[in-house]
């Protein structure tokens, strides 16, 4: 474990940031961030965001910034959102060609903007009309198991594709924890459905940042997540190094709930050891 992001900066020449459960808790920045990307950004560091929110860049720039985290310390935003939207633009991949326009959408409507930011794409109300389905998130009032079940397996009768922009299984968003899009989207495609995931841990992201950092050796990439999952397995698949931050979407199961849930050194060893892909790194919060 490090103490902080100054013992190792000079091995990397850009840093990939996750959003949510890094810098942001969904409520708002942690301590550390904005020094951090400060530093970095004097020592001429490039940063990216790298974020699995069903958001566009645009809309997470400027949620960022009303927190505090002006634009100026990263380089520019990749979201599952916006590279959606960029997929259902360009269709150059027989998946989106085969999309069509109607959509059936899961989700609240304030993820909507991959969408409905493309004047070719209808959102629809019924299964009947629709050409592919996304799913962003799931919503608290969507939530029944039997019913989200019903909806796969009418989906998997018309045989319609779906598009997934947020692979998370779960996010914390301030204190809680909430399903995303990924849990329905992996069970789905488990049930023999046709899924396309946009963001971690799929390869086509990292591709993308590491175009947007400009940095063509991948031994001089750190990946920054707090998702074993997604962060650190999508980081270390295609091959640079990664940091899990541990207070994220992992942390309740570190604590030792017997001493005042303190950090657990016991139980995060053996969530290490049990991971499939293992962070280079492990860090208490973003500091210096």
């Amino acid at each position: 474990m490090i103490s902080g992001i100054t013992e190792i900066a000079d091995k990397y020449d850009g840093f990939i940031f996750d959003v949510w459960g890094v810098l942001y808790n969904g409520v708002s920045l942690f301590d550390g961030v904005i020094p951090t990307l400060t530093y970095l950004k004097e020592q001429g560091k490039e940063v990216v965001l790298l974020t699995n929110s069903p958001r566009r860049a645009y809309n997470i720039s400027n949620q960022l910034e009303e927190r505090g985290l002006n634009k100026d310390l990263y380089k520019t935003i990749i979201s599952s959102g916006e590279l959606a939207f960029k997929a259902l633009q360009a269709r150059n991949d027989d998946f989106h060609t085969a999309c069509g326009t109607a959509c059936y959408y899961l989700g609240p409507e304030k993820f909507l903007h991959a969408l409905t930011d493309s004047t070719e794409i209808t959102i629809v109300d019924d299964l009947h009309s629709a050409s592919f389905a996304c799913v962003s998130h799931i919503e608290e009032s969507t939530g029944d198991t039997a019913a989200l079940i019903e909806l796969q397996k009418q989906l998997l009768d018309k045989n319609i594709p779906l598009l997934c922009t947020n692979p998370d299984l779960t996010v914390r968003f301030g204190d809680h924890i909430k399903i995303c899009g990924g849990t329905f989207a992996k069970e789905y495609q488990e049930m023999g459905g046709n899924v396309f995931f946009h963001g971690k841990p799929h390869r086509p992201c990292y591709e993308e940042t590491q175009k947007a950092l400009g940095i063509t050796d991948k031994k001089r990439i750190l990946a920054i997540g707090d998702s074993i999952k997604t962060d650190i397995t999508g980081a270390k698949s295609y091959g640079i190094d990664a940091l899990l931050n541990l207070p994220g979407v992992h942390w309740d199961e570190f604590l030792d709930t017997e001493n005042d849930n303190r950090l657990c050194h016991t139980k995060l060893s053996a969530f290490i050891q049990e991971a499939a892909f293992k962070p280079d790194y492990i860090m208490n919060g973003i500091t210096l």
